[in-house]
């Protein structure tokens, strides 16, 4: 029979006084077997209770007993009744015959309170400590040792009558870090606050008759003294007297004394134990924390000693040894367990849970192997830890612990399916099946019995033979495949694939008793009477063809991976070929061999041949790269040596696997046999269009064989692919090939019909040029007249007229392109065949033998448009493609650039070729051509030279086009002369107008012999000189040097002089000698970074200065680079990087070498600002002003030295030095002196020394304020942009970029963002209003081109990428909303699909992409969400924003380009492989890396490869920015990669809260993760950074009172199991959205780190993300708390 609860034993036999105790510590052995055994005793109920007899042999008056209880994880603490406390270990159990677990003894400790009781035990689970009451003392322990606080920690508190923690808090902590404790006294109640490391000083309530017993929800106590219950409302102070403990029949009697028992159950409602009047029967009233009755009630035998909650069941432990168990919902009794008397059951406790074994659970889910073996630890070990399940109630006798374990499913099914009841069985496991999701934490084990009850259903089904639905089971099982194949032994019979197949124990006993699938059958037709093998035979064909598509279906879940495949891949496809060969599926059989598949090898071409499957053979071996092996298959079926009617094989298959082909001798061997059989076919064998397989084959090797193997045709084909394709330079191929055209229009010529065909075609050519010029009424109708034509053009277009005019126009197109052929040796041959008078003057003119060549092709071959390409292209025939395009004009070529001698060719050429027209007769045309080139080439044919030539009779209105462009020109030539000349007299003027005007404003330089340059000090004399503002005389030359050192001398600049400062690196790149040199950038891998970066790129192209770019992810990098750097770089920017660093500990610096830092970390490093020169910090505000005692305090220490000596006199402690920052630690090596300006002799070292502590003592002041972010760098290059007049809307949308990444990584307040929004609003409409004055537009309209990119400001939704993700996506995973509604929590997502119904969405539409939602719906959104939100605490959804128009490929706000470049940035190989997400750019060798391990593990290897992918993350972040218009395409490839990366994020984060992984301690959280499928992704510092994010947020919002905001400190460690090392980021953790505070923990990481000696690793340029060794994480996570403190 089913029954609610099973009971576990833990421990037996416990031993309690020090002599029992002793001897077993001494023999060393673990706990034996319990009394808790198979033996039951029979309740009245008919429940069995697993409690034999027992035979104590001991006192119960003399010897102690347990009296109270709770465990933490495996540990298990017992108080007893003799002051003493046992430490026990619940050891992870592997196998053992007995149902008792192994434990041990830790611990047996006195507690000091002498023989008194220790009356309870209470584990907080989320802070680590329990607490103890004994002796009307609480004192408090450390988990899991449970060794005592410092009093100074936790003073012990006195005087408890009874204590409690809120069991709201069900193991979590509060807004603060802190679990919420009462205490009650004699008189009053006191409420505490509790951290890991501190304790609240109590607030007090008045209790005027104690208490005894106390439990607490929230604001809601209720407790009890001897007589009556009460509830304490501790908001208001108010007490409310509810129940009496005893139920008094009248005033007279004397009740019953009790002791009170109530417990809290669940929100606002509690549970109170009544005893009637008789003391016999009890009852449990349920009610709120206002005192209102609810539900109905419970009936007790007894009164309860203790009770227990496991929801939705109450267990009551009763006089008399006795459990009964409630349900809550409807009240009824559900279960009785009777322990013997013996036993002495005393407590029962409800605590955090302890993992226990069960043995029947384990009996039921145990993994045995099919095929026994020695190696059978692994299974049992799978099986201890599935069969380990969390109990919360605990009960223990005088000796004896066990615990309540809710019986599990398994066990109720499997009870079911053994009296043949499957479809009730079935119908229990779907209604568990719903419950498996993402949190629940029993999901690996619930999947586990559900596989146990489905196979063991299927299983009964196959004997039934309903073969569908068994198999259907055994696939929602997950049985292995293996299993069922062994049913079918005809179809495979290799014991080797059946190796290391595991089934539950049940479901092999079942199998074993079922035999294989034709036993089955038999057995069926043996009960169906007469229908014989008729029906055998039917039954298993049926079974053959389900058990075919059961193994298709396998096939797709066990896909072969990468790599040798599984042994049951292995099973399932060499089954499925061994069906379909049986089967004649040759169709199936094929696709299966031809494409990926886990086929035996051995298995597979034994059952192929036997088969006579010849063709299917073949696939096999070209499948299996054994392409010999297919082509001697297909060879032999096609010359019919094999068989085979499912061949379909040819000779083009054939060539087109030789083409693919690398093996020259296998193609050799086999494209000859092809080439033999069939010419066509043969010849693309070894004319591949790959240029790589090209490689393989010598061109004159293959010639010379083709010479005896194909006919000339075959020849002609491979020279036109040589010499085409390959792009051969081998004269002789050239040459060949022309010759083979020639022969081949010689022996067309022999053809009288193609002669005759021929010669009528090239007739018809000139006779249409002859009509077209004579019918043209004048120069321009040339053109439409059909005069452009080229002879060329028309024999192409005519090639297939006739062989002879597709010959011509192949060896024409060849003597035009191609440069190396022997033009001579053609000429001779060419010469002889007078039909081929074009190409005669083609060759001539490759021997610059102009004027013949002109001459044929005008009288002869009358193509005049060839003519004027010839001489345009000054000799050579540019236009080879044949076109019929007009030669372009003089005027369009005019603006490409030409060399002098060019032009001169171009001149005499066009002459020859004018005098070739002149001597046409006008009946041929000759003026009408004469006139067109006259008009068209005027600039190539001077009017002087022209003029010379012209008839005389020519009017000038003939003339009257050509002579005015002439003159136009001329005209045009002289005037530009003369602008220029005016131009420049006009600026002469201006500058002589400011120069009188500075005369007498300021009067006269004077310049004697004695007068100096101030920069260089040499005389200025006759050189040229300026004078400065300051009214110094330098020389010209030193003015631009002077300058630009005004920016080096003041070490930084300020934001007004961001482009002085961009002028002088202008000035270094391009050298004084005017050499140029490179500006080298150092960028740190976040998004502000980029932009900037893209920015100044831009700024630099402009100016034609060259740029290398590294990206760094540490000052390591920085480090490693700078040593080989190049020589020719003058200018360093280091963007977001390096500002908190002394980078003189890390850079070699050179005075040819100037460091830019433009940085926006706070705060700044004092020595980079301040003193040295070879640094330059860009601040985006006056740091003289701001830091000018920081600046008078770094200057003293670096100029003066601290004397040891004097300090013994000085009154102060020497341990401040430990305070100081890194920078104030430097060696004497490193102190510069170029600023110095030295101590007065006469001051007294101890003065001196007392000034420089003091000035040591600003800057840690300065250092030790906490990091904070300043203006977004990208932010600062626009406004330097702006300074240099180089805006535009592109650098804006990257400002703005930048902003947006800052304020979505909280690192920028709301009221700042705001501000600079407002600069960026009105700066996007003003750019908007010039782009469209320049469109033509006017200022005031609205360019509507869909290409303009206009950037608007718009109200954007704290809903994550909601334009690109379905709007319940976007709503679920964004930290704003996650956290408000705690998505972690069943109610959270129910309130989160509430406020979607409220708002009138359903969730179909809800769960479509948001651009596919309803047009009307997504009108009304924001206006549902801003009447909605509010109701759900989501008060500030929108917020102020910019999106811009990528064309018509969509839109992108600026949040989601942070999200997209974001995730582009941080996403490494092996987080993509644990995110089971491959974009477009991942490679398979990328995927491989990642699944064995992170590539940045140490080693240069691994740097290596580490360095690959991340320097591509980078760069393929920058093309996402690079605002060529196709960055769109990338963007979105980031959109979905960020999806990924958030859903990690959002699973991660809620597997924190609920396994309550973070540690509160007073000053801050801590949390260590070590294990999870999404590790891997939280590696990178941006991903950690989201996650920390996270956890803030809803550490902010869960269980926030809303009254008074603490800061939120949160430290992640996340293990690398790679490297053994953790990476470690502190987030300062703001209490209110848009607010910013310091972050202390990169200065109490590198205090721990200096103190303690634990080395580092800085990732990034945040000094509060770190990576350290796994062996010392214990020691850094201890002393944060301690560090914070100071």
């Amino acid at each position: 029979m089913f029954t609610t609860f099973t009971v576990q034993p833990l421990l037996r036999g416990v031993h309690l006084d020090d002599a029992s105790a002793a001897a077993s510590e001494s023999s060393g052995q673990p706990q034996g077997r319990s009394f808790l055994d198979r033996s039951s005793t029979v309740s009245p109920s008919g429940t069995n209770s697993p409690i034999p007899k027992s035979t104590g042999i001991f006192n119960r008056n003399t010897r102690p007993v347990i009296e109270s209880l709770d465990s933490f994880e495996n540990h298990l603490y017992l108080g007893t009744s003799d002051g003493h406390l046992l430490h026990y270990v619940i050891e992870e159990q592997i196998a053992s015959q007995s149902d008792l677990p192994r434990s041990r003894l830790v611990r047996r400790r006195a507690l000091g309170f002498g023989k008194k009781v220790v009356e309870k035990i209470m584990v907080i689970s989320a802070l680590r400590i329990a607490i103890l009451l004994c002796d009307s003392s609480l004192t408090f322990y450390n988990l899991p040792d449970f060794q005592p606080f410092s009093p100074q920690t936790f003073p012990p508190i006195k005087g408890v009558t009874a204590f409690c923690e809120d069991s709201a808090q069900s193991g979590h902590t509060a807004e603060d870090g802190s679990v919420r404790i009462c205490v009650t006294k004699r008189r009053i109640i006191q409420f505490y606050s509790l951290w890991a490391d501190a304790i609240s000083d109590p607030k007090e309530l008045s209790l005027p008759s104690g208490a005894l017993v106390a439990t607490r929800w929230k604001n809601f106590i209720c407790v009890a003294d001897a007589n009556d219950f009460k509830l304490i409302d501790s908001r208001v102070g108010r007490m409310i007297p509810v129940l009496p403990v005893v139920q008094s029949s009248n005033s007279g009697s004397s009740a019953q004394v009790l002791k009170p028992v109530c417990i809290a159950i669940t929100e606002n409602e509690f549970l109170l134990a009544s005893a009637t009047s008789s003391g016999q029967t009890a009852i449990g009233i349920f009610c709120t924390g206002a005192g209102d009755p609810v539900r109905g009630t419970l009936q007790w035998s007894s009164y309860p000693r203790a009770l227990g909650i496991e929801f939705p069941y109450v267990a009551a432990l009763l006089r008399g040894n006795i459990i009964e168990v409630h349900n809550i919902i409807d009240q009824h009794l559900v279960q009785t367990i009777r322990f013997d008397t013996s036993l002495e059951i005393r407590t029962l406790v409800q605590g955090p849970g302890l993992a226990v074994w069960m043995s029947s659970l384990a009996r039921a889910l145990v993994q045995e192997s099919w095929h026994p073996s020695a190696a059978e630890d692994r299974s049992q070990q799978e099986t201890t830890r599935i069969a380990t399940v969390l109990a919360r109630v605990l009960f223990a006798g005088k000796d004896t612990v066990s615990a309540l374990v809710t019986t599990p499913l398994v066990l109720h099914a499997d009870n079911l399916l053994q009296q043949g009841r499957v479809e009730q069985a079935l119908l229990l496991s779907e209604k568990a099946t719903a419950t498996i999701s993402q949190e629940n934490r029993h999901r690996e084990r619930l999947q586990f019995e559900l596989d146990f009850i489905h196979q063991k259903s299927g299983l009964i089904y196959l004997e039934e033979t309903l073969f569908d639905d068994a198999f259907a089971l055994f696939l929602r099982g997950r049985i292995d495949p293996r299993v069922i194949i062994t049913m079918f032994p005809d179809v495979l019979q290799e014991q080797d694939l059946l190796s290391n197949v595991k089934l539950f124990g049940g479901v092999r006993e079942l199998l074993s008793q079922r035999g294989t699938l034709q036993d089955i059958i038999n057995r069926t037709v043996a009960r169906s009477g007469d229908q014989g093998a008729e029906f055998g035979n039917m039954l298993l064909t049926n079974a053959k063809e389900v058990f075919l598509q059961y193994l298709i279906k396998c096939k797709r879940e066990y896909r072969t991976a990468k790599g040798r495949p599984g042994p049951i891949a292995e099973a399932i496809d060499t089954a499925l070929l061994g069906l379909w060969v049986d089967g004649g599926d040759d169709k199936s059989l094929v696709q299966l061999v031809g494409t990926m598949n886990a086929c035996r090898q051995d298995l597979t071409e034994a059952k192929l041949r036997s088969a006579g499957k010849h063709y299917a053979l073949s696939i096999w071996f070209k499948s299996h790269k054994k392409q010999g092996a297919a082509l001697a298959i297909w060879k032999s079926l096609i010359q019919g040596d094999l068989e085979d009617s499912s061949s379909a094989v040819n000779l083009q298959d054939m060539a087109t696997l030789l083409l693919s082909l690398q093996d020259v001798a296998l193609i050799e061997e086999y494209g000859w046999w092809v080439v033999d059989k069939d010419e066509t076919i043969g010849l693309k064998i070894f004319m591949p269009g790959d240029s790589k397989r090209a490689a393989l084959f010598d061109p004159n090797r293959v010639l010379e064989s083709f010479k005896t193997k194909v006919s000339q045709e075959g020849i002609m084909t491979y020279l036109e692919y040589l010499v085409t394709q390959r792009k051969s330079e081998v004269p002789e191929h050239h040459t060949m090939l022309s010759q083979l055209y020639v022969n081949n229009i010689v022996r067309a010529l022999k053809n009288s019909a193609s002669s005759t065909k021929h010669q009528e075609l090239v007739n018809l050519f000139k006779e249409q040029q002859s009509r077209k010029l004579m019918t043209s009424g004048d120069v321009k109708a040339l053109e439409s007249a059909g005069i452009m034509d080229t002879f060329l053009s028309y024999l192409q277009s005519n090639s297939s007229v006739d062989p002879i005019s597709n010959y011509r126009a192949k060896l024409s197109q060849l003597l035009q392109s191609t440069l190396i052929l022997d033009a001579d040796e053609i000429l001779a041959k060419v010469k002889i065949i007078l039909i081929l008078r074009y190409e005669v003057a083609l060759l001539l003119a490759r021997s610059g033998k102009f004027e013949e060549c002109i001459a044929i092709l005008v009288k002869e071959v009358k193509d005049y448009q060839g003519a004027e390409i010839l001489c345009l292209n000054g000799g050579n025939f540019k236009n080879r493609s044949g076109g019929t395009k007009a030669a372009p004009t003089s005027e369009g070529v005019a603006a490409s650039k030409v060399t002098t001698a060019e032009l001169d060719k171009r001149r005499k050429l066009f002459m020859i070729l004018l005098k070739e027209y002149l001597r046409l007769s006008e009946d041929d045309g000759g003026m009408n051509l004469t006139l067109r080139l006259l008009n068209s080439q005027s600039s190539y044919l001077e009017i002087s030279e022209v003029v010379q030539f012209l008839p005389e009779y020519w009017s000038v209105e003939a003339l009257q086009e050509y002579l005015l462009r002439s003159l136009r020109r001329s005209y045009h030539d002289f005037k530009e002369i003369q602008v220029v000349k005016g131009l420049s007299l006009g600026e002469n003027l201006r500058i002589n107008e400011e120069l009188f005007q500075l005369y007498e404003t300021q009067g006269p330089v004077v310049i004697t012999a004695d007068d100096v340059c101030h920069v260089c000090g040499d005389a200025v004399a006759d050189a040229v000189f300026m004078r400065t503002a300051d009214m110094r005389i330098i020389h010209l030359h030193c003015g631009s040097a002077a300058t630009a050192a005004a920016v080096a001398d003041m070490g930084h600049v300020k934001l007004a002089n961001y482009s002085l400062a961009y002028k002088r690196i202008k000035n270094a790149a391009f050298g004084d000698g005017g050499a140029s040199s490179t500006v080298l950038f150092f960028v740190s891998a976040d998004v502000d970074s980029i932009c900037a970066f893209r920015m100044w790129t831009t700024l630099l192209k402009s100016d034609c200065i060259s740029y290398v770019v590294v990206p760094v992810s540490g000052m390591d990098d920085i480090k490693r680079e700078t040593k080989i750097m190049s020589a020719s770089i003058r200018s360093v920017l280091m963007l977001n990087c390096g500002g908190l660093f002394n980078l003189e500990e890390y850079m070699e610096l050179s005075e040819d070498v100037t460091i830019y830092v433009l940085d926006s970390h706070r705060p700044v490093n004092l020595r980079n600002a301040f003193w040295n020169n070879e640094i330059i910090v860009f601040h985006d505000s006056d740091l003289d002003k701001d830091l000018a005692q920081e600046k008078d305090a770094i200057i003293f220490t670096e100029e003066n030295e601290y004397d040891q000596s004097e300090s013994d006199l000085e009154d102060e402690d020497e341990d401040e030095d430990e305070e100081d920052d890194r920078n104030d630690r430097d060696d004497d090596d490193h102190r510069r002196t170029r600023r110095r300006t030295g101590v007065d002799s006469e001051v007294a070292p101890r003065q001196v020394n007392r000034q420089w502590k003091e000035s040591r003592a600003i800057i840690v002041d300065y250092m030790s304020k906490g990091a904070t972010t300043g203006t977004a760098i990208s932010n600062q290059t626009y406004m330097m942009a702006t300074q240099l007049d180089r805006v535009s809307l592109d650098l804006l949308w990257l400002a703005i970029i930048g902003l947006s990444a800052q304020y979505l990584g909280e690192r920028i307040s709301h009221r700042d963002y705001l501000t600079i929004t407002q600069t960026y609003k009105d700066e996007s409409e003003r750019l908007a209003r010039v782009n469209s004055s320049a469109d033509g537009q006017g200022g005031g309209g609205r360019n509507n081109n869909a290409e303009d990119g206009t950037i608007r400001c718009t109200e954007e939704y704290r809903f994550m990428m909601v334009r690109h993700w379905s709007l319940y996506e976007s709503m679920y995973y964004s930290n704003y909303v996650a956290s408000r509604l705690g998505i972690w929590r069943e109610p959270g997502r129910q309130r989160l699909l509430a406020l979607l119904a409220k708002m009138g969405f359903s969730l179909e539409e809800c769960n479509q992409v948001f651009a596919h939602m309803s047009i009307d719906l997504k009108k009304i959104l924001r206006e549902r969400v801003e009447l909605v939100a509010p109701e759900y605490g989501l008060h500030e959804v929108l917020y102020t924003s910019f999106t811009r128009a990528y064309g018509y490929r969509g839109l992108m706000s600026a949040s989601d380009v942070v999200y997209s470049v974001t995730s582009l940035l941080e996403t490494s190989p092996a987080s993509l492989v644990a995110m089971k997400y491959s974009p477009e750019w991942m490679t398979e060798e990328m995927r491989t890396k990642g699944t064995m391990a992170d590539v940045s593990s140490s080693g240069q290897g691994s740097e290596d490869e580490r360095s690959s992918w991340w320097h591509a993350n980078f760069f393929r972040a920058c093309d996402s920015l690079d605002g060529s218009g196709g960055e769109c395409d990338q963007l979105r490839q980031g959109l979905k990669l960020c999806m990924q990366v958030q859903k990690a994020v959002i699973r991660q984060g809620i597997a924190i809260i609920e396994k309550q992984v973070i540690i509160t301690l007073s000053t801050c959280r801590v949390a260590t993760l070590k294990d999870g499928p999404d590790l891997p992704v939280f590696w990178d510092p941006l991903s950690l950074h989201k996650l920390a994010q996270f956890l803030v947020y809803a550490i902010r919002e869960y269980g926030s009172s809303k009254s008074g905001h603490r800061p939120i400190p949160l430290v992640i460690a996340v293990l690398k199991e790679d490297t053994q090392t953790f990476v470690v980021t502190g987030v300062s953790g703001s209490p209110v959205i848009g607010e910013v505070i310091p972050n202390k923990f990169g200065n109490v990481f590198e205090r721990i780190a200096y103190n303690e000696k634990i080395p580092v690793k800085h990732l990034g340029f945040d000094k509060s993300v770190i990576e350290i060794d796994r062996d010392d994480l214990e020691t850094f996570m201890k002393s944060i708390g301690r560090y914070m403190r100071s």
